[in-house]
């Protein structure tokens, strides 16, 4: 069998991620469709990285995967995890200011609220489980005034971060690296219905997968 011989060197192992390269337009989804009727015993999840609740809504063969097979997006399994709402934008700076602001204690200009943003934004898409100086741009930094370049830049991004994932303080929006960011730093597990993680995971247009969404899967047990 032509297609067993081709799929055979991809069987799911524990701990071990195939990566399959193809150019667009060269039948991804459909070889992840084969990938997983080849393996009708097995529990898969099928991932795209967007912000849909269906992956394949658009799509006409969007039921042409296997009963085996459970169909989302990394974003929809974070978001119910985390419990996150919201449209899910970049905060507006004024608020971001007028919040920063209040904890300093004196008033700031937009290029202030930019490195504040850019840190908070490098660390949320970043696979590190600390914020840290390595996430400051430090370009923007000797940009600013000099009475603002002594900052301490880690500490009001954490600020902005803990704002984002509080519950309770609906002034800072939160976007979609922040809940996926929320989710790796939980230790939260992708499960299964019937209990149990996944004996594999299929993960569609992974070019589009930032540092944080790889982690988010690469974390997974199994």
């Amino acid at each position: 069998n032509i297609i067993q011989n081709v799929l055979s060197p991809f069987k799911p192992l524990p701990d071990v991620v195939h990566r399959i390269t193809a150019f667009a337009g060269s039948g991804k989804t459909h070889t992840l469709r084969l990938l997983a009727s080849a393996y009708p015993s097995l529990k898969i999840l099928y991932l795209t990285f967007n912000r849909d609740d269906d992956p394949l809504a658009s799509e006409k063969d969007n039921k042409g995967f296997p009963s085996n097979v459970v169909r989302q997006t990394t974003c929809s399994i974070a978001r119910k995890e985390t419990q996150a709402m919201g449209n899910f934008e970049e905060p507006r700076k004024k608020v971001v200011r007028d919040f920063l602001e209040r904890r300093l204690g004196h008033s700031l200009n937009y290029k202030v609220v930019d490195v504040v943003l850019g840190t908070a934004n490098a660390w949320m898409m970043s696979s590190d489980p600390e914020l840290s100086e390595e996430h400051v741009r430090k370009g923007e930094v000797c940009e600013l005034k000099p009475e603002f370049r002594a900052l301490d830049f880690v500490k009001l991004a954490k600020a902005l971060y803990d704002a984002m994932i509080d519950p309770h303080c609906h002034e800072i929006s939160m976007t979609h690296s922040t809940y996926l960011k929320k989710f790796v730093l939980s230790g939260a597990e992708i499960t299964c219905k019937s209990g149990g993680p996944f004996d594999a995971i299929l993960l569609d247009e992974a070019q589009d997968v930032n540092m944080v969404t790889l982690q988010m899967l690469l974390a997974q047990p199994g």
